[in-house]
């Protein structure tokens, strides 16, 4: 069973996926940019703050730690993603490629 400190902080975390769905459901609507960004960090921020990782010291840098480490793999993720797009064939990177579930 996990944790009470770690239920929050992995609530706080999941603030990112949800703040990422929030940005694309405003784009959908004919949002802008900026306004759907704007609404996104809001709903980020107010999931992170009711977590309980801000007023906790010790949760709150754990929590300023694991982001440190997200800024640090997301880079890394993008080029490996880069790198497998250079190296596929066209028809492998079209729907129906040979990754695609449906053919299997």
């Amino acid at each position: 069973m996990k944790s009470l400190d770690q239920t929050c902080l992995n609530y706080a975390i999941s603030a990112l996926r949800g703040a990422i769905n929030m940005y694309h459901h405003y784009r959908k609507k004919g949002y802008s940019e900026d306004k759907s960004i704007d609404i996104a960090v809001k709903y980020m921020w107010g999931v992170i703050a009711s977590s309980g990782v801000l007023t906790n010291p010790r949760l709150r840098e754990k929590f300023l730690f694991n982001l440190s480490i997200m800024k640090r793999l997301l880079p890394a993720v993008q080029a490996l993603i880069f790198s497998a797009s250079s190296m596929r064939k066209p028809e492998e990177s079209k729907e129906g490629g040979p990754h695609d579930e449906r053919r299997e």
